[in-house]
C-alpha cells in the first residue's frame, strides 16, 4: 500500500474511533470477530494448559470465553478425555467442535451468558486474546467479575502496558508509548490495553502474572498470562 495513502487511512481511523460513541464500536467489533476464524494453533494453548495442570488441582471442567473454533479447547481435550469443556463465542463457529467431542458444548452468545452459569461451576474459565478487543472498559471489568464468580480459578492471557490504558486501534507504537521497539510497527484495529492488574486488585483477588509475548507484530510483544485464585472473591450479582 502507497505509504501516502496508508497514512490517510490511519488518521482517518483514528478520528473515526475517537468520535464513535462505545456502543456503536462494540457492534462493530463483534460483527467483525463474527466473520473471523482462527486458522493456526496460538502459542496460548499449551502454555495454558501446562500452567493450568502445573497450579491447579482437580480440573475437570473448563470454559473458554471467546473459543472461536475450538482450537484451544481442543488441545485440552486431546490430552485430557475426562474433561468437561464449554466454549462460548459470537461466532457460529463455536459449534463446530460438538461434532468431535462429546464433553464439548458450544454456545453462539457474547458475555451476557455468563451471568446464567452457578458459582464455581467450573473449576476453571479462560480467555486468550479476546478482552483486548473489546471496546468497553465497564463491559471488561464486568467479564473479569463474572468469570470469577462462575469459575475456582481463572486464567487470562490477554496483553497489558503499563501506563496505557483504552484504544490504541491503527496507532504506531511511538504514537502510544515513547521508548517501545519497532516503534513504527502498528496496532490491530480493534485493539484496546486495558489494566487487569487494578481491576483484579479492585475484585480483591490474588493473581500470578508471567509474561507471555507471542508474536512481534500489534500488541503480541504485551501479552502476560493472569492466574487468579478466587478463592476469597466476595462479589455477588
Amino acid at each position: 500500500m502507497n505509504i501516502y495513502i496508508r497514512a490517510v487511512k490511519q488518521r482517518f481511523n483514528i478520528i473515526l474511533n475517537l468520535i464513535l460513541p462505545i456502543f456503536i464500536k462494540d457492534i462493530l467489533a463483534k460483527r467483525y470477530w463474527t466473520k473471523f476464524e482462527e486458522i493456526y494453533l496460538p502459542k496460548s494453548a499449551p502454555n495454558i494448559y501446562n500452567l493450568a495442570i502445573g497450579k491447579i488441582k482437580n480440573i475437570n471442567s473448563i470454559l473458554e470465553f471467546g473459543c472461536n473454533n475450538g482450537v484451544n479447547l481442543e488441545y485440552f481435550m486431546k490430552r485430557n478425555k475426562k474433561l468437561s469443556t464449554v466454549g462460548i463465542d459470537i461466532n457460529p463457529i463455536a459449534k463446530e467442535l460438538e461434532k468431535k467431542f462429546r464433553q464439548y458444548k458450544g454456545y453462539v452468545s457474547d458475555e451476557n451468558i455468563l451471568e446464567k452459569f452457578d458459582v464455581n461451576q467450573f473449576s476453571l474459565s479462560f480467555t486468550s486474546s479476546v478482552l483486548d478487543h473489546i471496546p468497553d472498559e465497564k463491559n471488561v471489568k464486568n467479564i473479569l467479575m463474572n468469570l470469577s464468580h462462575i469459575s475456582k480459578f481463572v486464567i487470562l492471557n490477554e496483553p497489558f502496558l503499563d501506563g496505557v490504558v483504552g484504544d490504541v486501534s491503527d496507532k504506531y507504537r511511538y504514537q502510544v508509548k515513547s521508548g517501545l521497539v519497532d516503534r513504527r510497527k502498528s496496532f490491530a484495529k480493534y485493539s484496546y490495553f486495558w489494566n487487569y492488574d487494578k481491576y483484579l486488585e479492585e475484585l480483591s483477588l490474588n493473581y500470578e502474572k508471567i509474561h507471555n509475548p507471542l508474536y512481534s507484530f500489534s500488541m503480541g510483544p504485551y501479552y502476560y498470562l493472569y492466574i487468579i485464585n478466587t478463592k476469597n472473591f466476595k462479589n455477588s450479582r
